[in-house]
């Protein structure tokens, strides 16, 4: 009897020390405006972080979209750094600075980041698809 008790407290703690660590920025969400804007991007996007994984979204034409097919699993570095790799880059996100950089084959993308929530995101993306629409004369 004794083992089995001592069993499941062990198996709660585990549990609940490896969750505490993997789900860190859970539900946390950064809006990110580019350095130097390529011209055949957006100024803005945003990643949201969820379940363990990230997800970032982007305008592309007039719609919002995700730019990875999938979320993407994120992994903390210390207490400074972190980091997830997909999507042909490797993507560095520095908490004391909120900067983000991606690295691509042949270029690098720096952003600056605010701390925002998914609705958040959602609405300056569409600023961005309405200001699009309004420049276009066909």
């Amino acid at each position: 009897m004794r083992s089995v008790i001592y069993g499941t407290f062990l198996t709660v703690v585990l549990a609940f020390v490896g969750g505490v660590q993997a789900n860190e920025l859970d539900g946390k969400s950064l809006l990110c405006k580019y350095t130097k804007t390529p011209t055949s991007h957006a100024p803005y996007v945003g990643f949201v972080f969820d379940r363990g994984k990230v997800t970032k979204w982007i305008v592309r034409g007039h719609t919002k979209t995700k730019e990875y097919p999938k979320p993407i699993e994120y992994h903390l570095k210390g207490t400074s750094m972190v980091w997830w790799t997909g999507a042909e880059k490797r993507t560095q996100l520095y908490r004391d600075s909120l900067n983000v950089w991606e690295h691509l084959t042949r270029r690098e993308n720096i952003y600056r980041c605010e701390i925002s929530s998914k609705k958040e995101i959602f609405q300056k993306l569409d600023e961005i698809i309405v200001k699009v629409k309004k420049k276009n004369k066909i």
